[in-house]
């Protein structure tokens, strides 16, 4: 976790594995390749969240936004995002 600050991922996440991305204030970007497969949960307090993924659903709620979904097939691996103010963004390389 960092209180302050953009976290920014791209890669790749092993099947079954646990990563979590937690921000008090700032914005989170993740990169996944097209071919992932994972799952994700995400909140963001103040901040909307978007996603290049079809299977990630986004649901506005007042000033923030939450999202989750399954991507993907096969074993998965499992994402946790969470700011409380800024932006998630989740693209596909």
């Amino acid at each position: 976790m960092t209180n302050t600050g953009q976290i920014v991922f791209s890669g790749q996440i092993a099947a079954q594995t646990q990563a979590t991305f937690q921000v008090q204030t700032g914005a989170i970007i993740v990169t996944l390749p097209a071919q992932a497969s994972f799952t994700v949960t995400a909140k963001s307090d103040v901040g909307e969240i978007t996603s290049a993924f079809a299977g990630v659903n986004v649901q506005r709620d007042g000033v923030g936004a939450t999202a989750s979904g399954t991507v993907g097939t096969g074993p998965a691996a499992h994402l946790m995002l969470t700011t409380h103010v800024g932006a998630i963004t989740l693209n596909s390389q």
